[in-house]
């Protein structure tokens, strides 16, 4: 799954008046190069660029210059293709800004080269044909352009992160909560990088901290990113009493039953799982995941209950024959939630579904039934 990220208003390609400020240079090279701008003949320009900085490589208005043509022409070339200007833009506008660091036409510059490669990134980012690692180069060199860069740190974070490089995300993610404490989704996403690395506790610490700045619209979300995080990273008991807080406090919360009830199934406490499903799936009757839960922790209670019943003793035949009853209950309700867990399913989820309504007929040795879920299982329906 990619993150869906804001891209930055084209306000400073808007500003940015092409060929600079107004006014002749001395050279007519650089001359030539404006001309060929505003005809948006680039390669024209480029070259008389190129030629101005072979006679003087200080020219600070031929290296602005060449960094609004390199930034135009990754601009128009197809997205593939953009990542290969980020070398060459990177050199020259960090030369015109060591060069003219008070230069209001080179600051401006500096900020449109930023931008476009900050948008770009996100584009790539955004479009689940691109791989996330293509992304990188982009958000690399807005920060090396702007190395203050709030947005690219973080979408650089989230490029590593789902191209599965927790060490760099974590990196990238501190630095933007170095510069921006109170960035919920930076403290969320860090989160998630450590858990990655095997590092739950500083997963906790992390979302702890944010817990103390974060904005009223956000805080929902971070606590249950909070209360998930301490399951995940093995504080069982700690999210327990979290999660018995919350539905204490947000009984109508179909998403706190839900993930309670699958911190309980993970700990093995089904009967418990089974309440916050039917909450669940009760106040949210199209959640498909949690019919789905639901049944499988039904089953899973069923198969508790028939272990239990099967160290009794012969003498007890009356509880065995209720415990059994009970079993072939919970196993008729599990076998309902889960069709219904199937017929609310997409088609990507849909036979995983029907793979586990499979296994259960086929324990049955209800042939008709397996027989019928297994075609759903290899696709159809």
């Amino acid at each position: 799954m990619r993150f869906r990220l804001p891209l930055l208003p084209a306000l400073l390609a808007l500003a940015l008046v092409v060929g600079g400020a107004d006014g002749c240079s001395s050279d007519p090279n650089v001359e030539g190069a404006k001309l060929k701008i505003r005809t948006e003949d680039f390669d024209g320009a480029l070259a008389n660029l190129n030629t101005a900085l072979e006679e003087d490589p200080d020219n600070v208005e031929a290296l602005r210059l060449k960094s609004q043509v390199l930034t135009l022409q990754m601009e128009k070339a197809p997205v593939a293709e953009r990542a290969a200007f980020i070398p060459e833009l990177q050199a020259t506008i960090t030369r015109a800004a060591r060069l003219a660091p008070e230069d209001a036409d080179v600051a401006a510059m500096r900020g449109f080269a930023w931008a476009q490669m900050l948008n770009t990134g996100n584009q790539s980012l955004q479009n689940e044909r691109t791989p996330a690692a293509e992304s990188i180069p982009f958000f690399e060199g807005a920060i090396a352009v702007n190395p203050d860069s709030v947005g690219g740190h973080f979408g650089l974070g989230l490029a590593q992160l789902l191209s599965s490089n927790s060490a760099a995300a974590a990196t990238a993610f501190e630095n933007t909560l170095e510069m921006d404490p109170g960035y919920t989704n930076a403290s969320i996403y860090l989160s998630k990088a450590y858990l990655q690395m095997d590092r739950g506790a500083d997963a906790v610490t992390v979302l702890e901290k944010a817990r103390t700045m974060v904005a009223d619209e956000d805080r929902d979300r971070l606590q249950q990113e909070y209360l998930n995080t301490l399951a995940s990273s093995g504080q069982s008991d700690r999210a327990i009493a979290e999660f018995e807080t919350q539905v204490d406090n947000f009984p109508n919360d179909p998403l706190i039953r839900y993930n309670y009830g699958t911190l309980l199934l993970g700990v093995d406490r089904f009967a418990d799982a089974i309440e916050q499903f039917e909450a669940a799936s009760m106040m949210e009757d199209d959640n498909a995941d949690a019919f789905y839960n639901l049944g499988v922790a039904r089953l899973r209670e069923a198969g508790r209950i028939e272990t239990e019943a099967g160290a009794l003793d012969l003498s007890e035949q009356d509880t065995y024959d209720s415990m059994i009853a009970q079993r072939d209950e919970l196993i008729e309700g599990s076998l309902s939630a889960l069709t219904t867990a199937r017929d609310l399913a997409d088609g990507a989820t849909r036979p995983t579904v029907c793979r586990t309504l499979v296994t259960i007929y086929n324990s049955l040795g209800r042939a008709d039934d397996a027989t019928s879920a297994q075609a759903c299982a290899d696709g159809g329906m």
